[in-house]
């Protein structure tokens, strides 16, 4: 169940938005699984309440400038305190030119059996090792990345056909990341909380173009480098593409 409260008001004029708000968020979770050090079947059960408060300043100047900070902080029965900051900064440098810049730091809980169950259908034992935080789910600490990014998009028309050019840059730092270890044995897959370093930097470009009357076409390209430690080792994540590529007409 989920339930959300939010005051939305002014400061002297429409220039300056403030919000506030209340959440609350209830979460039943009954699930069982065959562990070597459960039970057949024995019930992994918990009951997840995490009320939080949360605040957001955003300012317009104009058509050029448009800022939002906001933070929230939640109180999760289980893990604790959560703290996470926001920023999105949005500018005109021309009426055709327009940069984005975003930052923000974020937590979840991985579920780790509803999210891995391609293994079930395997002959693969499931290892689950645990952390030595007594505020933990499955013996592992919630996840939590730093994201930042940067956006430029040119609009432009040519002969009466208008199109845009976006450039984006976007990098994740994790602080914390709970890592699925297929490599470690071939009957095994382990799962544990990183162990060292874990980041994703993704770049991308992207062309959209009214060709003729009724026909538009996108094209875009991205390139992708996410690195995370499995084991004692920082490699390349696996089953993620370096190169994506896509043409829409």
């Amino acid at each position: 169940s989920y339930s959300n409260l939010i005051y939305q008001s002014i400061i002297g004029n429409t220039d300056n938005k403030i919000k506030f708000g209340a959440s609350f968020n209830l979460d039943k979770y009954e699930e069982s699984y065959l562990l070597p050090t459960y039970d057949l079947n024995e019930p992994i059960n918990r009951l997840e309440v995490v009320p939080g408060l949360f605040s957001e300043y955003s300012l317009s100047k104009g058509q050029n400038l448009s800022l939002v900070l906001g933070a929230r902080v939640d109180y999760h029965n289980l893990i604790g305190l959560m703290f996470n900051p926001r920023l999105h900064l949005k500018y005109h440098f021309t009426e055709n030119l327009t940069m984005r810049l975003t930052s923000g730091r974020g937590q979840r809980i991985a579920n780790i059996y509803a999210e891995n169950m391609a293994i079930m259908a395997s002959s693969r034992q499931l290892n689950v090792i645990a952390s030595n935080n007594i505020k933990s789910i499955y013996g592992l600490n919630p996840e939590i990345a730093w994201n930042n990014g940067i956006s430029l998009i040119q609009d432009f028309k040519i002969k009466y056909h208008t199109g845009s050019v976006a450039v984006d840059f976007y990098r994740t730092d994790f602080q914390n990341q709970v890592v699925v270890d297929y490599d470690a044995s071939p009957q095994e897959l382990n799962i544990y909380n990183l162990n060292g370093k874990s980041y994703s930097n993704s770049f991308q470009i992207e062309a959209k173009y009214e060709l003729i009357n009724r026909l538009d076409v996108l094209a875009a390209f991205r390139y992708s480098d996410v690195q995370t430690t499995i084991g004692t080792e920082l490699v390349r994540k696996p089953l993620v593409n370096k190169y994506k590529g896509l043409v829409n007409l």
